[in-house]
């Protein structure tokens, strides 16, 4: 997961720029395949029996991994330019607030997190505790806009990840070579992310994992399932940046609260028991601790 800081060095123009790159690898890729394909058939009827049948065999082989490898690597191309394109919004927008807390006085550290600045502190003195409210006031409400910016961030970096390890792991004769979690671990966290999803959607929230809803609100689900300690199911609120840095900064923190309760009295009333996570490591979110055996998706 990258950091505060390497969120605001990073250029995610550049996963764009990659994406289209990746489209036309897969596109010469393709003819590369056709044209083999074709230049088999030709052999024949010069050249015919056994070898030339294992030859047809492996040709046939060969056209269906390129058919899978097509598919995921066009996917993959499709997931960096579009998700390429919301990071650049978001990071420029963090950019910017982080730019703007600064010139109002404020000192912004790499948790995200805000905090007066030297100015500000010898200003109490005369101010009193008023100006202490309205200083207060003004650090959590850039707080809380950086932390949902890079948030977004995060979750595109791993929709993007997933992607590339999905089409990388078609090239691998035994798959992805992570240390994944054992089978019995995976199928509870399958059905944990399903029922989730399930619960969030029954609810109304919409979920945020499809591409249709990244413009908007929603809730982002994830599952990790790599064997470091920190696998689990995951359900994390989003909003588009620029909704973000227009938002009134006063009403956003209680926008995201309202938001994270609702997604936890919806699944509490599935049956699904979930907790927040530590808001500096994965602001807005839930981790999903259990569900209910008899549990089945809405």
């Amino acid at each position: 997961m990258p950091t505060f800081q390497q969120c605001l060095d990073a250029d995610p123009r550049q996963l764009r720029a990659l994406g289209e790159a990746t489209r036309e690898a897969v596109a010469e890729v393709r003819q590369l395949g056709l044209d083999y394909g074709r230049t088999v058939l030709e052999l024949s009827p010069p050249w015919h029996g056994a070898d030339y049948l294992a030859l047809i065999d492996r040709a046939e082989q060969v056209t269906a991994y390129l058919r899978r490898s097509d598919h995921a690597w066009s996917a993959c191309a499709h997931t960096m330019e579009t998700g390429g394109d919301r990071m650049a919004r978001a990071v420029d927008a963090m950019k910017a607030l982080k730019h703007d807390a600064e010139h109002a006085g404020y000192r912004v550290t790499p948790a995200p997190a805000v905090r007066l600045g030297p100015n500000q502190i010898a200003r109490l003195t005369a101010g009193g505790p008023h100006l202490l409210r309205a200083y207060l006031t003004g650090a959590a409400a850039y707080e809380h806009a950086l932390a949902a910016l890079y948030t977004e961030v995060v979750a595109e970096d791993a929709i993007a990840n997933a992607a590339v390890r999905t089409a990388l792991s078609l090239d691998e004769p035994q798959g992805d070579q992570t240390r994944q979690v054992g089978p019995e671990r995976r199928h509870a966290l399958e059905r944990r992310y399903e029922l989730t999803c399930g619960a969030l959607e029954a609810a109304g929230i919409p979920l945020w994992n499809r591409p249709e809803n990244r413009d908007h609100g929603g809730a982002h689900v994830e599952m990790d399932t790599i064997d470091d300690g920190g696998s689990g199911v995951f359900a994390t609120w989003m909003i588009p940046g620029y909704e973000t840095v227009l938002a009134e900064p006063e009403s956003l923190a209680e926008r995201f609260e309202e938001a994270m309760s609702r997604m936890r009295t919806a699944l509490l009333r599935a049956g699904i028991t979930a907790e927040e996570t530590d808001p500096d490591d994965n602001p807005y979110t839930l981790e999903v601790l259990s569900v209910r055996s008899d549990l089945t998706r809405p």
